[in-house]
C-alpha cells in the first residue's frame, strides 16, 4: 500500500447533527449519492473556479480523471455517482475522464455498517480492484462522491500505483463526512478543505492529516 495520498473535498456534511444545517447537509449528501449531480453544476463550477489555485494540483486540464467504483461490479445501467462527477469536472476542462479502474469482486457496502470496524478493509478493496486499459496522462485524480474514512481511496490508490508506478496520484471527493465533534454541528456545508490520508501498516488502517 503507498504510505499517504493527498485529498481534496469541496464541502462537507454531519451524519447525526439535529441542526438545521445538519439535516441539510445530509439531504445534499443523499442528492450527490444519487447521482443527482446536473442541478449543482453550475454552483460547483462557480466554488471551483472560486478555489481554482488551491485545487489546482488535483483538477485541471492534464489530469486524468479516475472514478471510484461502486461497491460491486458495474452493470449496464447501473447508477455510479463517482463517475457522474467525474464527468462533470472533465465537462469543465478539469481534466479527462478515465474509467480505467474496476471493481472485480464484490465488497461490503460501506453504508450499510455504521461501525468502522465492520466495514471493508483497506487490503478488502484492494483486491477487489482491477485496472483495464491504459490513463490519459500520468496525473491521476481518483474521483468519489463522499470521503469518510478514506480506505477505498487509499486500496485505489496503491492499486493505480503497481499499474502505474510512475504516475501522481491524489483523490478529490465532493464531500468529506464531519464526525469529529460530539453534537455532529457544522458551521457551512461548504468547506474546501486539503489533507493527506496515511496509512498504518501495523494496524490496516488509514487517517486523515489536515
Amino acid at each position: 500500500m503507498l504510505p499517504s495520498i493527498k485529498y481534496a473535498t469541496l464541502l462537507q456534511y454531519s451524519p447525526r447533527g439535529n441542526a438545521e444545517l445538519s439535516q441539510r447537509s445530509r439531504q445534499v449528501r443523499d442528492s450527490i449519492k444519487g447521482g443527482q449531480i446536473a442541478p449543482y453544476k453550475e454552483r460547483f463550477s462557480e466554488v471551483l473556479a472560486q478555489h481554482r489555485d488551491i485545487l489546482a494540483d488535483f483538477l485541471n486540464p492534464e489530469v486524468s480523471l479516475v472514478p471510484t467504483p461502486r461497491s460491486s461490479p458495474l452493470k449496464k445501467s447501473t447508477l455510479w455517482p463517482a463517475a457522474e462527477i467525474a464527468a462533470m469536472l472533465a465537462s469543465l476542462q478539469l481534466g479527462t475522464l478515465s474509467t480505467c479502474l474496476v471493481r472485480k469482486t464484490a465488497v461490503r457496502k460501506s453504508a450499510l455498517y455504521p461501525k468502522a470496524d465492520d466495514r471493508p478493509s483497506i487490503d478488502e478493496h484492494y483486491r477487489s480492484f482491477a485496472i483495464t486499459g491504459l490513463i490519459p496522462t500520468q496525473n491521476i485524480t481518483l474521483v468519489d462522491d463522499v470521503l469518510t474514512l478514506g480506505r477505498t481511496f487509499m486500496a485505489a490508490a496503491s492499486r493505480l500505483a503497481d499499474a502505474f508506478p510512475n504516475a501522481k496520484i491524489r483523490a478529490f471527493a465532493l464531500m468529506h463526512t464531519k464526525g469529529r465533534s460530539i453534537d455532529g454541528k457544522i458551521e457551512r456545508i461548504l468547506n474546501v478543505e486539503l489533507g493527506a490520508i496515511s496509512f498504518n501498516p501495523q494496524t490496516g488502517k488509514c487517517k486523515h492529516i489536515q
